[in-house]
C-alpha cells in the first residue's frame, strides 16, 4: 500500500497544480494541440496530394504509355454464331485474369484489336496508281469502334464475300468492305466507291515464313469515308486510322496506312488470308483514379512481374505472346518526384520541429519558476528527486494527452484520410516530448531546493544586461531574416544560405523570448 501511495502521489501533486494554475494548463494544452494538428495533418495532406498528382500524372500520360496491352501473332479462330470475333474478347478474358492483382485492381476495362499483316496495294491490269509511290494497307478492328465513329460519306463497312482477281495467279479472292479518314483516303489516292487490290508485302516478318504459293491477296471496297468531327478526341488518332505515315527517299514515296474492317468479317478475314497469321493487342485501360489510390510499391512490382508471365513483347513481329507497359516509368518518376517533395518537406518540418519545441520549452521554463516555491515545499517534506520529476511530467502528461488526442483527431477529419502510422507516432513524440520538457527544466531547482537559502534569494533577481542584449539580437536576427527569406527565398545566387535556412527556428526562438518577458 506504501509503495502505492508513492507510486499515485505524485500524479495527485500534478493535478492539484493545474487546477491552482489554469491559465498554464490552457496555454500547454493550446500549444500542444496545434502542434500536433500540424504535424499529424502535414503528413496526411502531403500522402493525399501524392496521390491527386500520381491521378493526374497518369491521365496526362499518353494512353499507350499507361495502359496495359498483351500482344500476340498467331490466329484466333473465330468463334460460332453472329460474332464471329467474340472469340478475340474472350482471349482477352483470359488474360486478363493472369495479370497480377494490385495492376488488376486498376484496370477499368479493355479493348481488342485485331490487323491483318501489311500488304501491298496491286494495280490492276491496265490501271496505274500514283507514280513513284508504293502504297501499304493494314486493315485492323478494334473493339466498340464502330460504335463510336460514323461515316461522313457513304456508310460504316459491314459486308465481307468474294470476288474476281484481275491477276493469273489467283482467279478468286476474298473481298472486305473498309472505311478510311478523309486524309488517309486522299494519301492513298483513292476515293469512295473505288476497290482496290492487296497482295502480302514480302517484307513483313509474318509473311516470310508463308509460301508464296500460300499467300492469298485480298479485294477491298472503300464504303465509308470516316467522320473525324464526329469521333472521340483522338480516337482515329490512337487507332492510327487519322492518317497514314509517309517516307520519302530520293527516288520513291512510300505511304503505310490503316482502314477498318467489320467486326461481323472476323470469319471471312482468317478464311481469305489463308495460313498468313493476323497481329492482336490486348488493351486493359489503366484508370488514374485507382493507381492514385493504390499501393505504388505493390503496383510497380506487380508490373516487373508482367513480363516474366507473358513474355517481352515483340509487337507482332513473331509468332507468341507478349506485353508491355509504359506504367512502371510513370511510376519511377513519380516517385522520384514524391521523394524529392518529401526532402524538402521534412527540412521544412526539422524547422517547425524546433518552433515547437522552443515553444514548449518556453512554457515549461515558465512553470519551472512558477511551481519553483512548490518544488522546494515538496523536498523539504520528503520528496525525493524522482518523485519532484515524476509530478512535472505527470502534469505536462495530463494536459498534453487530451491536446495531442484533440489535434490529431482533428487533422484526421480535416485531411478526410485514413489516418497512418507516421502521424499517430509524432503526434506521440510531441505528448512525451511536452512531459520530458517540464520535467527536465525542472531538474535544476529540485536539485537546489534543499540548499541552504539566504535573506537574498528572496529577492527578486535583475536581469544580466548580456542576457538583454543576446535576447535581443535574437529578435532582431529573426526579423531581419524573416525580411531577407520573403524578398530573395531559400535559393540565394551565392548557393545555399544557412541563416536563411534557420530563420524559422530564429523566429520560433525570438516569439518564445517574448513570451517569456512579457
Amino acid at each position: 500500500m506504501t509503495a502505492l501511495r508513492t507510486l499515485v502521489a505524485p500524479l495527485a501533486v500534478a493535478r492539484r497544480r493545474l487546477r491552482s494554475d489554469p491559465l498554464f494548463a490552457g496555454a500547454l494544452f493550446a500549444a500542444v494541440a496545434a502542434t500536433a494538428f500540424l504535424f499529424a495533418l502535414v503528413p496526411q495532406l502531403f500522402d493525399r496530394l501524392a496521390a491527386q498528382s500520381l491521378e493526374q500524372t497518369v491521365a496526362r500520360a499518353n494512353p499507350l504509355e499507361r495502359n496495359v496491352a498483351i500482344t500476340a501473332a498467331g490466329r484466333v479462330q473465330a468463334a460460332a454464331g453472329d460474332d464471329p470475333f467474340r472469340s478475340v474478347t474472350a482471349s482477352g478474358e483470359e488474360y486478363e485474369q493472369r495479370l497480377p492483382e494490385p495492376l488488376r485492381a486498376v484496370v477499368g476495362g479493355r479493348r481488342a484489336l485485331a490487323e491483318t499483316v501489311r500488304y501491298t496495294v496491286v494495280d490492276a491490269p491496265g490501271e496505274r496508281g500514283p507514280a513513284g509511290t508504293t502504297r501499304y494497307l493494314t486493315v485492323r478492328h478494334l473493339e466498340d469502334l464502330g460504335d463510336r465513329l460514323r461515316a461522313a460519306e457513304g456508310r460504316m463497312p459491314s459486308g465481307a464475300g468474294l470476288a474476281e482477281l484481275p491477276f493469273p495467279e489467283q482467279d478468286e479472292g476474298t473481298s472486305l468492305e473498309i472505311a478510311l479518314s478523309a486524309t488517309t483516303a486522299q494519301q492513298l489516292s483513292l476515293a469512295l466507291g473505288d476497290r482496290v487490290y492487296l497482295a502480302p508485302a514480302p517484307d513483313d516478318p509474318l509473311v516470310r515464313d508463308v509460301s508464296v504459293s500460300e499467300r492469298r491477296d485480298l479485294v477491298l471496297d472503300v464504303v465509308g469515308i470516316l467522320d473525324a468531327e464526329a469521333a472521340d478526341p483522338g480516337l482515329l488518332r490512337e487507332s492510327r486510322l487519322d492518317r497514314a505515315v509517309i517516307r520519302d527517299t530520293e527516288s520513291e514515296r512510300f505511304v503505310y496506312a490503316y482502314g477498318l474492317f467489320p467486326r461481323e468479317a472476323y470469319n471471312e478475314l482468317l478464311s481469305g488470308i489463308g495460313p498468313v497469321p493476323l497481329r492482336y493487342e490486348w488493351r486493359y485501360l489503366v484508370d488514374p483514379a485507382a493507381v492514385g489510390e493504390s499501393d505504388t510499391e505493390e503496383l510497380a512490382a506487380a508490373v516487373r512481374r508482367l513480363e516474366g508471365i507473358f513474355g517481352e513483347t515483340t509487337f507482332g513481329q513473331r509468332l507468341g505472346l507478349g506485353a508491355r507497359t509504359g506504367l512502371a516509368r510513370i511510376l519511377e518518376r513519380h516517385e522520384a518526384d514524391r521523394e524529392a517533395a518529401a526532402a524538402v518537406l521534412a527540412v521544412g518540418g526539422l524547422a517547425l520541429l524546433a518552433v515547437a519545441l522552443t515553444v514548449l520549452g518556453v512554457l515549461a521554463s515558465l512553470a519551472a519558476e512558477r511551481r519553483s516555491e512548490s518544488i522546494a515545499l515538496l523536498r523539504s517534506r520528503g520528496g525525493s528527486l524522482a518523485q519532484t520529476l515524476a509530478a512535472q511530467a505527470f502534469e505536462g502528461l495530463l494536459v498534453a494527452v487530451p491536446g495531442g488526442a484533440l489535434g490529431y483527431v482533428g487533422a484526421t477529419l480535416v485531411a478526410a484520410r485514413p489516418p497512418g502510422l507516421l502521424p499517430g507516432l509524432l503526434v506521440l513524440a510531441i505528448v512525451l516530448a511536452a512531459g520530458a520538457l517540464l520535467a527536465g527544466v525542472a531538474l535544476g531547482p529540485a536539485r537546489r531546493a534543499l540548499a541552504t537559502k539566504g535573506r537574498a534569494d528572496v529577492l527578486v533577481p535583475r536581469l544580466s544586461p548580456l542576457r538583454v542584449a543576446l535576447e535581443a539580437l535574437v529578435v532582431i536576427a529573426s526579423l531581419a531574416g524573416a525580411y531577407l527569406l520573403r524578398r530573395r527565398g531559400l535559393s540565394a545566387a551565392g548557393g545555399f544560405d544557412p541563416y536563411l535556412a534557420a530563420v524559422p527556428v530564429l523566429v520560433g526562438l525570438a516569439t518564445g523570448l517574448l513570451a517569456l518577458r512579457l
